[in-house]
């Protein structure tokens, strides 16, 4: 399983999930769509926003400098350019993994994404909005948060929170819609900071305590090697 760079978008597809990419946009997607369903339900949409404060209302967003493929991953970069003060790299790492439940097997795609962003200038406070779009999510841990079809799920790693403030559209309670707020704080000329989480896709709906111990492996998984 592997992805396929077109036109700059990226597609990935397995027997039953189905992955776009758009990373031509002045702000970067990923759509899982059910590929097994008549009308291609889709099951998460992420779409990923950079914001300077030191542009109210900027007219120019940051475009795509380069994407390409490496092994699994699907890398876009969105260099600086005036008058933005900072620019970014998304990576989207996918994983392919047969898990056994229930005496039965259950297909679960996972797509591990790392934002990273740098800055050339000496007062940089660069900003990422990642927004995920779907059923219902519910949120079961700081962090974690699962669709009511057990199904679909968001994992923001721990190390990573401190960096990262998720709000649900409608407040704690069951939502369509996740926001989080990247980054934002001051950053030095030179820094790389950096951030990763992961979206899980099942293929049938899977128990809480299957979704509790792929939290549990996500946050105890150390940085890869490669970033």
């Amino acid at each position: 399983m592997t992805w396929n760079l077109r036109d700059d978008n990226a597609f990935l597809e397995t027997s039953s999930i189905r992955v776009v990419a758009c990373l031509q946009d002045f702000s970067p997607s990923i759509r899982i769509v059910d590929s097994t369903s008549t009308e291609e339900e889709t099951k998460g949409f992420v779409q990923i926003r950079p914001v300077d404060s030191s542009i109210p209302s900027p007219e120019i967003g940051l475009s795509l400098g380069e994407a390409y493929v490496r092994q699994g991953d699907v890398i876009a970069s969105y260099p600086e350019r005036a008058p933005w003060s900072f620019g970014y790299q998304l990576d989207i790492r996918s994983n392919h993994e047969i898990g056994i439940q229930s005496g039965k097997e259950s297909s679960l795609l996972t797509l591990e994404v790392w934002l990273s962003v740098q800055t050339s200038l000496l007062n940089s406070h660069p900003e990422l909005n990642v927004t995920l779009e779907g059923d219902l999510f519910s949120q079961l841990g700081n962090g974690f948060w699962l669709d009511s079809k057990c199904r679909v799920a968001l994992l923001v790693h721990p190390l990573d929170l401190a960096d990262c403030k998720i709000a649900s559209e409608t407040g704690s309670g069951p939502n369509r819609r996740i926001q989080m707020k990247v980054f934002g704080r001051f950053m030095e000329k030179g820094v790389i900071r950096r951030m990763r989480f992961r979206i899980l896709v099942a293929n049938e709906p899977s128990s809480r305590e299957f979704w509790q111990d792929c939290w549990n492996e996500f946050s105890e998984s150390p940085l890869p090697l490669t970033t």
